[in-house]
């Protein structure tokens, strides 16, 4: 069962990257915890709410490779009440984990990894390079106009898609909410062996995970 150290401010950084994605309220009570995975002497940590996902891998030693879940806010409100120091996590009996400081010593009561919906296999998937700066810039420009309308699905998100134009490859960002049209292009280079010509839709709430 998983057991390893890991220091407070390593550990932290990932599960407050997760607290805006995990499901506060929802018929699936797995969606309100975070995976935690050991293995490969790394620590990593996914959180879903079947829309958005995320997973970090954090530096820590380990003891006995496993995986669980634990609740997301709950473990998010120990690791932040902490002492700055190196802290010890350990599975215990019916998927409990134990977190042990110098000060203190909490038990939480987490579910089956079993349960926990896979993340996608990136791994034949062709990636590009963008400038945070740029990607920033094209999110701003194009969020504001994405409509809050729950049930018009189709425009609640930003439509991305490669334009060539005179063999140059530009990514460009389209939204609207049925009455405002923002668009934005910006060229990239090594663009060209990216497949979404036929473009691809990123939600609101994707976007917002810029920061």
């Amino acid at each position: 069962m998983l057991e390893l150290k890991v220091k407070k401010e390593e550990l932290l950084k990932g599960v407050s990257r997760t607290q805006s994605i995990a499901e506060k309220r929802s018929s699936m009570p797995i969606l309100s915890n975070v995976l935690l995975k050991v293995q490969n002497e790394k620590l990593s940590i996914t959180a879903t709410d079947l829309e958005i996902s995320f997973k970090g891998t954090y530096e820590a030693k380990i003891m006995n490779p496993g995986q669980l879940t634990v609740p997301a806010r709950k473990f998010y409100e120990i690791v932040h009440e902490m002492a700055n120091e190196e802290l010890s996590l350990k599975e215990t009996d019916n998927f409990n984990l134990s977190v042990v400081g110098s000060r203190s010593n909490y038990q939480l009561h987490g579910l089956s990894a079993e349960d926990f919906p896979p993340m996608p296999d990136y791994e034949e998937v062709k990636f590009v390079d963008v400038s945070a700066e740029t990607l920033k810039d094209m999110i701003d420009k194009t969020i504001y106009s994405i409509t809050t309308e729950e049930t018009r699905y189709i425009l609640g998100g930003v439509f991305v898609e490669r334009i060539t134009n005179q063999n140059i490859n530009f990514l460009r960002f389209t939204s609207t909410d049925g009455h405002r049209l923002s668009l934005v292009d910006s060229k990239l280079d090594g663009l060209g062996g990216v497949d979404i010509e036929k473009g691809v839709i990123i939600s609101r709430k994707g976007l917002s995970e810029k920061a």
